[in-house]
């Protein structure tokens, strides 16, 4: 069985502010610090062990992988990081969606190939797109909360399974 979970960041410092947010890097706010560090737990306890994880070049995405991975004692797996998953405006331009879509199906698809259980960490709105690239909703805005895992498992066709949240 192969296992692609994603993980939306934390709340960031200016999520009530999303126009900001969108243009500027920032941190987690308290709230996303303690989102980011439950799914480390919650994912530790469901004995979930990542062999390699993807995320976006900004800052509150890279802080949940860490805090996540700190909290599970896998700090250590291999991280790609990539423009690719940054956030995006809401309506999502086109040639971004193409790119997230595009590096989906080159880089983080294949790897189910080579890994069991791949992590993607990224902004909620990226996430909806590659989740909607892979049930085949081109566009698609499927919401997610802030830093509770979304589990997909694979069987040895890479045919989707089973697909469910952890934790809250």
């Amino acid at each position: 069985m192969k296992q692609l979970v994603f993980l939306s960041a934390g709340e960031d410092e200016w999520n009530d502010d999303y126009s900001n947010s969108v243009i500027t890097d920032t941190g987690l706010s308290e709230i996303g610090t303690e989102e980011a560090r439950e799914a480390g737990r919650v994912m530790k306890m469901e004995s979930l062990q990542f062999d390699i994880a993807f995320t976006s070049h900004q800052t509150a995405a890279i802080k949940t992988l860490w805090l996540a991975m700190e909290e599970m004692g896998r700090m250590w797996i291999p991280v790609y990081k990539t423009e690719y998953l940054n956030k995006i405006l809401s309506s999502g331009p086109k040639e971004e969606i193409e790119q997230i879509d595009l590096y989906f199906e080159e880089e983080i698809l294949p790897s189910l190939g080579l890994y069991d259980t791949i992590l993607v960490v990224a902004h909620k709105s990226t996430i909806s797109i590659l989740m909607g690239e892979l049930k085949g909703l081109k566009n698609s805005e499927i919401e997610f909360p802030y830093g509770v895992p979304y589990v997909i498992e694979f069987d040895a066709n890479f045919e989707m399974e089973r697909e469910f949240f952890i934790g809250n």
